[in-house]
């Protein structure tokens, strides 16, 4: 597919010239390069996290196709570390926070946020669109990128002109939505059929990926993973062929009562018929065993896999074996880095995403803009050494600020909110102090006025 005045740049990005209007047509022919050079294999990676790879030319019925589902395997791992922990989401002034949290609840944003970075590893990228529904609501939904994709303009920020959704409804007429600054248009088969004004007063979806080349999390293993599906496969076939024992019978002649004979009595008696022929054998045919080079080659297979996915195999007998938590920290080193990426390009795209939100729901900050007051905290998904924490918080006690001592406890989210509480349990404990000491006080004076009147009555009832 040619475009007449767009283009497509190493990335896989749809570039527009700034300053030419976007028509329909053009839309039309991004359309058309989309669903020849992209969706085909976005729904591949789909499938294949769906354990149903694409079938090889030399595909045998005859054989086992055994599938180990690595896609999903490393994808849900890093997802799981990655976000397995809801990031936490704060505003800095209290009131606008209250109304943040209150908007994240109500839009179910963890949920469509754990889908997002899913999509994201599995494709290379998702987009992430904001909505109002039929009461108004402004929420969240993740579009998958084999229907949807966004054009840009040619300028080096590359501002999104447009977001295009389409699909095919029961008719078989293609349904095409285009979302711009200003409204949301549907076409069908071509032909305008609905326009509408949306309040966002910009492209109401925002582009999520891991890496700026847009490559997904497997696109770079799936060759190994097809080698270690035929390894398990031949590993397979071999056992079947062990369980079925071939017997070969030289020089002699059985019928079929004498191969039932043989079976129920387990004695073969042969005698030589033929004469000239020598004498009269019987054996198992002996096959072949490549076990040990089949195991060799599925562990190097599979460690591959996982160095070059640079997803640490957490079930790996000697990961399991990290006495410390800094072997531990050294094995999880790679996948840190994985995500300590994904977690850049995420914190910039989703300030983008409470830009457009911002535009319709209020959350009462000085500025109607809240995303250059938002906090984005993404926490690994780790197993944690309380115990070990601990003392490494109580070391650094009068080195360090109380801030930087209590982000070493996993067990404090929010160090800051931490400090303040501790500050409050110390105002209230001397205050019950105080209100004891003076209770204490004041119950000693009361009896020592009662013991000087009852010392003084004594005295006079003594002189009269």
């Amino acid at each position: 597919m040619v475009l007449t005045k767009g283009t497509v740049d190493e990335d896989k990005n749809y570039l527009f010239p700034k300053e030419q209007e976007l028509t329909f047509s053009d839309i039309q022919e991004f359309i058309d390069d989309h669903k020849s050079n992209l969706k085909q294999k976005y729904l591949d990676n789909l499938n294949w996290y769906k354990a149903k790879p694409p079938k090889t030319n030399n595909y045998d019925d005859s054989h086992n196709h055994l599938i180990v589902n690595m896609d999903k395997y490393l994808i849900d791992t890093l997802n799981g570390f990655f976000v397995g922990i809801p990031p936490t989401i704060k505003a800095d002034e209290q009131a606008a926070d209250k109304k943040l949290q209150n908007w994240l609840t109500q839009a179910d944003f963890t949920d469509e946020l754990s889908e997002l970075s899913k999509q994201a590893s599995l494709y290379g990228r998702s987009y992430l669109l904001v909505y109002n529904d039929e009461n108004k609501q402004t929420k969240v939904t993740v579009v998958p990128p084999y229907s949807a994709f966004i054009i840009y303009d040619d300028t080096v920020i590359n501002n999104p002109l447009a977001f295009i959704q389409y699909a095919e409804n029961n008719n078989d007429e293609e349904i095409v939505t285009v979302y711009d600054n200003q409204s949301i248009s549907t076409y069908i088969n071509g032909k305008l059929a609905e326009t509408r004004n949306h309040l966002f007063n910009n492209v109401p979806a925002v582009e999520f990926y891991d890496n700026t080349e847009k490559t997904g999390l497997t696109d770079g293993v799936h060759s190994l993973i097809e080698a270690l599906n035929r390894a398990i496969s031949n590993k397979a076939d071999d056992v079947d062929y062990f369980a079925d024992a071939y017997l070969k019978i030289i020089n002699a002649d059985i019928d079929d009562n004498g191969i039932d004979n043989i079976r129920k009595k387990r004695i073969i008696i042969l005698n030589n018929t033929s004469g000239e022929q020598g004498n009269p054998d019987a054996a198992f045919l002996n096959k072949p065993d490549a076990d040990a080079t089949q195991e060799h080659l599925i562990d190097r297979i599979t460690n591959l896999i996982f160095q070059i996915s640079m997803v640490a195999n957490i079930n790996d007998e000697i990961f399991g074996n990290a006495t410390s938590g800094r072997s531990l920290e050294y094995k999880l080193l790679s996948m840190r880095n994985l995500t300590s990426n994904k977690e850049r390009k995420f914190t910039k795209q989703l300030r983008k995403i409470f830009q457009i939100v911002s535009k319709t729901v209020s959350f009462g900050v000085s500025q109607q803009d809240i995303s250059n007051n938002i906090q984005f905290q993404f926490v690994r998904n780790l197993p944690n050494n309380n115990a070990d924490e601990a003392n490494t918080a109580k070391t650094l006690d009068g080195i360090v600020s109380k801030q930087t001592q209590l982000s070493t406890l996993s067990i404090v989210s929010d160090p800051q909110a931490e400090i303040k509480q501790i500050q409050k349990e110390k105002e209230e404990a001397v205050k019950r102090a105080v209100e004891t000491q003076s209770k204490l006080t004041g119950s000693d004076i009361n009896n020592k006025g009662d013991d000087f009147y009852n010392q003084n009555s004594s005295g006079q009832e003594d002189d009269d």
